[in-house]
């Protein structure tokens, strides 16, 4: 068939099944509802769309724009976009107080919440964004929409008026385009608003190009109707007799209802440019046998490129792998994705975060800079060999992510500044340093010689302390400045790789166990340095990990080159052996599992929704295990159990005990305190968010206190059980002055910064708001006197750095 009659025949296809869907009455009904929603809502979101021109006197200029809204309605239409213009002019949200203003805002999202469901279920789309998502996204159409189209608008006129454009004008034909471009400007304003809201607005990925053949129809569709509704008005003068003054109400709610069908309809062309197989008459229902085969083969398809460090596919991608409609993906991803099977691309951890990995060329850094990339990092690719780097670059670059090479030798005395400066000109910070770097130069003491012992501490134990060095100026500089800028630095993590070797030692390796010894020492001493900047510094131990450094050999060992010198490498068949029976698993490790390690440790230590000063204070100190340090307590319970294997996880066992009763205190004080409360829970915030956490707080107190136990019943029983465990920790404390042994461990940290909270612990990350309403400044001073409390002040004073 010519390529013609297929365009026509699709063209039949998509507009027969627009029209079904009308006859349905699906759309008509959504459209229905948004008119009702309109009426409660036009004002509200005018005065609030339109607060920032109101702020520079220029929100009259948005009467143009109403006018042409509302021109079908005849000679009436300027009478009621001059009384909306008045309004606003008359409005002051500074006046309405919390409440006012929140049925205001209420009134706001409430309408775009209710046409993105509309424009979900054009899409076949089930799931709407979340709070977070919609605050942002409403937001900014809100109030950066209008703004751009009176300044598109100033923009056009001011061309307009120039003297060059004035005087092309009295050219015959360049004045009659320059007509005709005038003319055009509010159609092809509607086609691009049009176009820019059915590719923003379905909470899915639509692709330009249908969004743009729905806005092209929809807008001369738009045009035409507001020809032939003006008509229709004009001719209608009965309706004003019978009606009076109420017939503008009338046909201002039927033009509303046009208006929206026209949208609706264009949104639903969209949906079928881009979904053409739903235009198909066949109606699809996957049996339960097909939803489990396709759930299977979405699941391999992630689970293959996550084991493998790639980016993420779209749903259009794993739809197009699979030949099957993406719509179809969705509707099995949605409850996948509700499951927590699978996290959507939205959800990295890692998005907009910048990672450097020092001998990333091959084995576990190769691994681990494609993991953080497949996180969605960017990344800077070191290795010593510059096209193994360029192999990894290009690598991560084909699948969707953005690396860059710093190949060199980062044991060269100029390299690590180098390096710095590299990530911070091509990404703008650095949020993540992997020092990975290293090579094995073994051999027995009595064969050690002096260079060999220096080249070891020199790759293993120098190179990471050089680099660093050179990020310190930097990491203490940005931290010093988000504090003073937004209340508190940004998070960000260091990971020094070691080895078993240098916890254990390892016959005939005595130089390389002293260099990854060493970088323990400097892991743990930097952790209590660069903690005060919101800083983590943890250490990946391997044991065996299948690389060229470790490969098997039978005869000959293999070698590797170092600048120009030839190293040997690799393990016997017998020392393979002999690891191998001591192994757990029965094999050895292979780079994706150091990978895995190591983005253990920085993935799940991002703050998130809940991130407390115990899961922050663990952090800074690596001879706690790393799968207690990364986990965060409350609602995540459930979910760590199933990561970590582990029917109990002991940091999570004492949150469960005692964090609820702390909280219920804690609460009971604070919660008859709207800006004392919401200023401890929302420390760090910007000033926006603070405003809004303000202004909602007295709507969810109750839920606030529902969740906490906050009722005189529970608040007793609570004080019981944190006075059982003050007088259990003290005695534990009462000959050592630590819990367990005669040192500073996991279990003191984890006591310490679970009753911070009743404490007033001298610490930058605990300090609280002042002056402390009086009700919480009484249960403070009551839990003072006991020597619990002394004690947990004396850790921070002396462990919390």
């Amino acid at each position: 068939m010519p390529r013609s009659r297929r365009l026509l025949a699709r063209s039949v296809r998509i507009l027969t099944q627009v029209a079904k869907d009308i006859w349905d009455g699906q759309l008509t009904l959504r459209a229905m509802s948004l008119v009702y929603t309109t009426l409660l809502s036009l004002v509200p979101l005018l005065a609030i769309s339109f607060s920032v021109l109101k702020g520079f006197g220029v929100h009259r200029e948005i009467e143009p724009f109403l006018i042409t809204f509302l021109a079908p309605l005849g000679d009436k239409a300027e009478e009621i976009a001059l009384r909306f213009v008045e309004f606003i002019d008359n409005t002051s949200v500074s006046v309405l107080g919390y409440i006012g203003f929140g049925m205001l805002f209420y009134a706001v999202i409430s309408l775009m919440q209710k046409i993105e469901r509309a424009f979900n279920f054009v899409w076949r789309v089930d799931r709407d964004r979340s709070f977070s998502e919609r605050v942002r996204d409403y937001l900014t159409l809100i109030f950066v929409g209008p703004t751009l189209m009176v300044a598109a608008t100033g923009m056009w006129a001011t061309i307009m008026n120039t003297s060059i454009v004035e005087t092309l004008a009295d050219v015959a034909p360049l004045g009659w385009l320059l007509d005709l471009a005038t003319r055009a400007i509010p159609i092809a304003l509607v086609i691009f608003t049009f176009t820019f809201v059915y590719a923003f607005v379905p909470n899915i990925k639509v692709r330009w190009r249908p969004a743009l053949v729905g806005g092209v129809i929809s807008g001369l569709l738009w045009n035409a109707g507001g020809l032939g509704f003006a008509a229709f008005v004009g001719n209608s003068g009965n309706y004003s007799a019978i009606y009076s003054g109420f017939a503008t109400a009338i046909f201002f709610m039927i033009w509303l209802y046009v208006a929206w069908m026209i949208l609706l309809i264009g949104c639903s062309i969209s949906f079928y440019i881009q979904n053409p197989y739903f235009a198909s008459q066949q109606s699809v229902i996957l049996s339960i046998r097909m939803r489990e085969k396709l759930a299977f083969s979405i699941a391999a398809i992630i689970g293959e490129r996550y084991y493998q460090g790639q980016s993420p596919l779209s749903a259009d991608s794993i739809a197009d792998k699979l030949a099957v409609p993406s719509q179809l993906v969705e509707t099995v991803l949605a409850p996948m994705e509700a499951a927590q099977l699978v996290i959507s691309n939205s959800m990295l951890p890692l998005e907009g975060k910048t990672a450097i990995v020092t001998g990333a060329g091959r084995g576990v850094g190769e691994a681990t800079a494609k993991r953080l990339s497949a996180a969605g990092a960017h990344v800077v690719v070191n290795d010593l060999d510059e096209s193994e780097a360029n192999a990894c670059v290009a690598a991560i670059n084909s699948t969707g992510g953005l690396a860059v090479a710093c190949a060199g030798d980062v044991t060269a005395a100029n390299f690590p500044e180098r390096l710095i400066d590299t990530a911070i000109e091509s990404f703008g910070g650095i949020d993540v340093l992997v020092n990975n770097a290293g090579y094995i130069w073994n051999g027995a003491i009595q064969n050690h010689s002096d260079e060999q012992w220096q080249a070891m501490l020199d790759v293993h134990a120098t190179a990471p302390f050089r680099i660093l060095r050179a990020l310190a100026p930097w990491l203490r500089e940005t931290a010093r400045r988000e504090q003073a800028e937004q209340g508190a630095a940004s998070v960000r993590k260091i990971v020094n790789v070691s080895s078993v070797s240098g916890t254990t030692g390892a016959a005939t390796q005595i130089a390389y166990s002293a260099g990854k010894a060493a970088v323990v020492g400097i892991t743990r001493t930097l952790a209590k340095e660069w903690g005060r900047y919101n800083a983590t510094v943890n250490c990946v131990a391997f044991g065996h990990i299948e690389t060229r450094l470790t490969q098997s050999y039978s005869g000959e060992p293999p070698t590797i080159s170092v600048g120009d010198r030839d190293f040997r490498v690799g393990l016997s068949e017998q020392q393979i052996d002999s690891s191998m029976r001591a192994s757990p698993l029965g094999r050895s490790g292979r780079p994706e599992d150091g990978h895995a390690n190591m983005a253990t440790v920085i993935l799940h230590q991002f703050p998130s929704s809940h991130y407390n000063e115990k899961a922050r204070w663990a952090l800074t100190y690596k001879h706690v295990d790393h799968t207690r340090q990364s986990y965060l307590p409350g609602p995540h319970i459930s979910q760590i159990k199933k990561l970590s294997g582990q029917s109990s996880v002991p940091v999570l066992e004492w949150d469960g005990a005692i964090v609820p009763a702390v909280r219920t205190i804690a609460w009971a004080g604070m919660i008859n305190h709207n800006r004392y409360a919401t200023s401890v829970f929302g420390k760090g915030k910007p000033r926006f968010t603070m405003f809004f956490y303000r202004l909602a707080f007295p709507f969810v107190k109750p839920l606030i206190a529902k969740a906490n136990g906050v009722n005189p019943e529970n608040i007793e029983k609570s004080k019981l059980i944190v006075q059982s465990y003050l007088d259990e920790i003290n005695e534990a404390v009462s000959n050592t002055g630590y819990l367990i042994s005669a040192q500073f461990s996991a279990a003191d940290l984890t006591a310490a910064a679970l009753l911070a909270p009743l404490a007033n612990p001298d610490h930058e990350d605990m300090k609280r708001p002042s002056p402390i309403v009086d009700s919480f400044k009484e249960i403070l001073d009551t839990y003072s006197r006991h020597p619990t409390i002394s004690w947990v002040e004396k850790q921070y004073r002396e462990q919390r750095s």
